[in-house]
């Protein structure tokens, strides 16, 4: 006896049904992963300009801020030269009297042939569009570059424009006043500098997205933030700050151990005078690669004490480290930079 069973597939029409449902399907899907795709790289390459355009201006900006610092009268130190695309400045960071040491001469310049921003010869920034410096004197009068006479200069702006491959443009404009500037005077303190920031404005340009503008201006215990959107094809953000008159003056800074190589195991205890009429708010031990270490008053009171902190145990490493205060009014300034090595 034999068993017959009826097998049935499916029929062609049936499967190219299902082809097409699924190549729809598919196709919904990739262009899906292409879209999120391209949002992901355009802002990756937002983060990538702002993260380049931020850092070099942040370093130019507290660089050009020292301009000029001369603490024993005896350096000389200033702008030395001032054009378009270059300046070249000096300042006395150790307090001995002369601009001989290491990074108490700096050089920005710009090379448009290769787009790049230079340090001391060192390249700092890739994909520079437009670089350019301009200068004022004490009456806001601009000065004709390359500057004649140096010591004329008290404020010093700075405009760039850098782009990545992806065509999204960043711009950043600051305005530097250097308080350290010519004719000099000694201070009755030494060891202690005081920074001043005008004016810093940042935007960005993405070219095929929507128009979203926010403009957000902080003062000293206020901030206020104002939204608009539009219908256009670029997007661009706007960031000014101001900061106020210079902080606190920081002296007799002491080092425990003290001298330029300390044996291992061992934390640095730190130490410095501060003083600051409106009181002194913050403080802080800044080092240039391990990060910072608190402070803590000592004696005196907050607008003329003692403040201390200890440097953690760096084996194996250099440490440069200066002292930073902030006094009630958010006005901020820095010591010299000192440093030492630590066995290991």
């Amino acid at each position: 006896m034999s068993i017959k069973i009826k097998e049935k597939g499916f029929s062609l029409v049936e499967l190219l049904i299902v082809m097409a449902l699924a190549s729809i399907v598919l196709g919904i899907m990739v262009m899906t992963f292409v879209m999120y795709n391209e949002a992901y790289q355009r802002e990756t390459a937002i983060v990538e300009i702002q993260g380049n355009a931020r850092a070099s201006m942040e370093l130019m900006t507290r660089e050009m801020l020292m301009a000029g610092l001369n603490p024993t009268g005896a350096a000389g130190p200033g702008v030395m030269i001032a054009d378009s695309n270059k300046i070249q400045y000096s300042m006395d960071l150790t307090g001995d009297g002369d601009i001989a040491d290491t990074n108490e001469t700096i050089m920005y310049e710009f090379d448009s042939t290769k787009e790049e921003l230079l340090r001391n010869g060192l390249t700092m920034a890739e994909g520079i569009r437009a670089f350019s410096i301009t200068y004022e004197d004490s009456a806001g009068t601009a000065l004709s570059t390359p500057v004649a006479s140096t010591n004329d200069i008290k404020k010093i702006a700075l405009n760039m424009t850098i782009a990545s491959a992806e065509g999204t443009i960043q711009s950043y404009s600051i305005d530097i006043a250097p308080r350290n500037m010519p004719p000099y005077s000694v201070p009755s303190t030494s060891g202690s500098t005081t920074t001043s920031t005008t004016t810093a404005t940042s935007s960005t340009t993405t070219l095929d997205t929507s128009t979203t503008t926010s403009t957000t201006t902080t003062l000293p215990g206020e901030t206020t933030t104002t939204i608009a959107s539009t219908t256009t094809t670029t997007t661009t953000t706007t960031t000014t700050t101001y900061v106020g008159e210079p902080g606190p003056t920081i002296a007799n800074v002491t080092q425990d151990p003290d001298g330029s190589t300390i044996p291992k195991n061992k934390g640095v205890y730190i130490c410095a005078d501060i003083i600051d009429t409106d009181g002194v708010k913050s403080t802080a031990i800044k080092t240039m690669d391990q990060g910072d270490f608190t402070m803590e008053l000592t004696d005196g009171d907050k607008y003329s004490g003692t403040y201390c902190g200890t440097i953690t145990k760096q084996n194996n490493q250099s440490v440069a480290y200066r002292i930073w205060a902030e006094d009630d009014f958010n006005n901020s300034s820095s010591s010299g930079s000192s440093s030492y090595d630590q066995g290991g």
